[in-house]
């Protein structure tokens, strides 16, 4: 008896694309809410929040907690980089130190280097509700945590330890399993650079704002204080959510600043946006370019984009602003327009022109 089989490719129109890459700028690259453990989407969580929450904590986590630290920081001053390395269930990890405090000048900060290599297993490591896993015997994430410490008791070798700088790398053996979404990544980054305001002990960061002081563990931040939170981090890479690929360009570029203007007397925070890079969504052959504007004298007048709320709390939504889309949009070259306002975007441009209510939720392709 003959049969017949009949094939059916699903692909996404050149309008679906379009929203598809807002939707991934604002879900996944540009979200970030201050309180982001009680974020809801899950594109942010996987691109930016608790990948680099997951590794940053266990490098601190490796060497805070292993059982012969304080000989080992002994022999760090004198000179002698340190292997720190714990096993845990689920997974490995390795942490190699360099510099750091000295016998010579042991109270004073001193730079160190941490370089950090993860294994993880087949049984994998559940963190805030997702199971991460790996090949074991073989580096899942690497990373460089560069920062400052120094010693604070000469008798124990208690030291303060901050955190300068951040470098991930997820390679193509790591997965996360969250709650409908299957994720595989694929040499995928996130960096950012910190500064921790007026109590830096660098000199050359004092005089700025703190900077991404809320991306790392709150044990390696300067204070615990209340501080402003400003953001600037970049990406690069690809992941698969259930089979289907995004692709971001290296060096995609998120940045936020608070900011408050007065109309009529009155002060209104906000907390500016800017996200500039390029990317593909599912269905895209070729990436298409990201681009905003970013005035913090004027935000208003040149489209910029903000959030309600202001540094210390804000919904995560964007409410005003312009991003615009450009490059293969199914087979057609051309630019679209977002323009956002409260829970509304209006797209225009060359596939014309139409408006998406509730879009941060209407749009979301998962």
């Amino acid at each position: 008896m003959a049969s017949d089989t009949c094939v059916v490719t699903v692909t996404r129109s050149a309008v679906h694309m379009a929203q598809d890459s807002v939707f991934t700028a604002y879900a996944g690259i540009g979200y970030m809410k201050r309180d982001t453990i009680s974020d809801n989407e899950v594109l942010y969580n996987i691109m930016v929040e608790d990948i680099n929450s997951l590794i940053t904590q266990i490098a601190d986590d490796t060497v805070q907690n292993d059982t012969n630290k304080y000989i080992k920081l002994t022999n760090l001053y004198w000179g002698s980089p340190q292997t720190f390395v714990w096993n845990a269930t689920g997974f490995k990890c390795t942490v190699y130190m360099t510099g750091g405090s000295d016998w010579t000048f042991p109270t004073s900060w001193h730079e160190y280097t941490l370089t950090v290599s993860l294994d993880f297993n087949a049984n994998g490591y559940t963190y805030r509700g997702c199971k991460y896993t790996g090949t074991s015997g073989v580096t899942d994430i690497t990373a460089t945590i560069h920062g400052y410490s120094r010693t604070t008791n000469l008798l124990t070798y208690d030291y303060d330890s901050i955190y300068r700088s951040v470098d991930i790398t997820a390679n193509n053996t790591f997965t996360a399993q969250y709650s409908g979404a299957a994720v595989t990544f694929n040499n995928y980054r996130i960096a950012y650079t910190v500064t921790h305001g007026s109590t830096d002990p660098s000199s050359a960061y004092r005089s700025s704002g703190p900077l991404n002081v809320y991306m790392i563990p709150p044990a390696r931040r300067m204070t615990t204080g209340e501080q402003v939170d400003n953001r600037d981090y970049t990406l690069g890479g690809s992941f698969k959510i259930n089979g289907n690929t995004y692709q971001i360009g290296s060096g995609f570029r998120y940045l936020q600043q608070p900011y408050t203007y007065t109309v009529n007397g009155v002060s209104t925070p906000r907390v500016l946006v800017s996200i500039n890079g390029s990317l593909a969504v599912p269905g895209m052959s070729s990436t298409v370019t990201i681009k905003t504007a970013f005035n913090t004298t004027d935000p208003v007048s040149s489209n910029t984009m903000f959030k309600l709320g202001s540094s210390s709390s804000n919904t995560g939504i964007w409410e005003a602003g312009q991003m615009s889309v450009a490059g293969n949009l199914g087979g057609t070259s051309t630019t679209q327009t977002a323009t956002f306002t409260s829970g509304t975007a209006a797209f225009s441009g060359g596939l014309g022109s139409w408006s998406v209510t509730s879009w941060q939720d209407a749009l979301a392709p998962f």
